[in-house]
């Protein structure tokens, strides 16, 4: 079981099995099950039957994530290192340039599109006074990219973007990097990253104020900056 998304009446499992086939079964409301549809299933069956991309992602997928809960966007990850999406796209969770849901595949834009690869994902926040999902991603080229309602743009103000920007590396991609956690929720949002060294760095993505971040001060900064221990 790689996926359990559900928040109120938006419940899915998902199920990579050995032979690299990834079965869904629960709610499609939000075009999760990338079927075309918004149908919801009582039985399995493969993400993205019946479209165009069926026999693409026959017996080729090695991993699964689903960011935010409620208007759930979906990632898979062939093979081949490329790397699709599906599912609700208002809230920004859907890389791409389209601000609407995606009910079937769609590939991901650059650098997913066969430069770089996905290693792991993470999400954080959720509903407070409107949607405030932000994801990211660590990829087989030791980069972070960040996307959604608070997206890190190098040390500016953070931007609501559904196109991955690249995290500010203190170690400009010297020292390798074995983790990454986006943290938070609603309005207040962050990144800890790891690295090989031991040391881990955060960046504010909006409104940390009461020393959540471990950096020896109340305030957080858009600036990557490493945590006290």
């Amino acid at each position: 079981i790689v996926a359990t998304q559900g928040y109120t009446d938006t419940c899915m499992m998902a199920i990579l099995c050995s032979d690299k086939n990834l079965y869904v079964v629960g709610c499609n409301t939000q075009c999760q099950m990338a079927d075309g549809t918004i149908v919801s299933k009582a039985a399995v069956q493969k993400w993205g039957s019946g479209t165009a991309l069926a026999t693409t992602l026959l017996a080729h997928v090695v991993d699964m994530w689903v960011v935010s809960s409620d208007y759930p966007a979906v990632y898979v990850k062939l093979d081949n290192g490329l790397i699709y999406t599906a599912g609700y796209g208002t809230t920004y969770m859907t890389m791409g340039t389209v601000l609407s849901a995606i009910s079937v595949p769609a590939l991901c834009p650059a650098p997913f599109n066969g430069s770089q690869t996905i290693v792991k994902m993470t999400g954080g926040g959720s509903f407070s006074t409107t949607y405030a999902d932000t994801a990211a991603v660590l990829t087989d080229q030791n980069k972070v990219y960040t996307w959604g309602k608070w997206a890190t743009l190098g040390g500016l103000t953070p931007a609501t973007t559904n196109l991955p920007q690249l995290w500010m590396d203190p170690y400009r991609g010297t020292e390798t990097i074995v983790d990454i956690k986006l943290f938070g929720n609603g309005q207040a949002q962050g990144l800890h990253v790891h690295f090989a060294n031991g040391e881990v760095w955060t960046t504010n993505l909006n409104v940390y104020t009461s020393g959540e971040m471990g950096i020896g001060s109340a305030n957080g900064q858009y600036m990557p900056a490493r945590v006290c221990f």
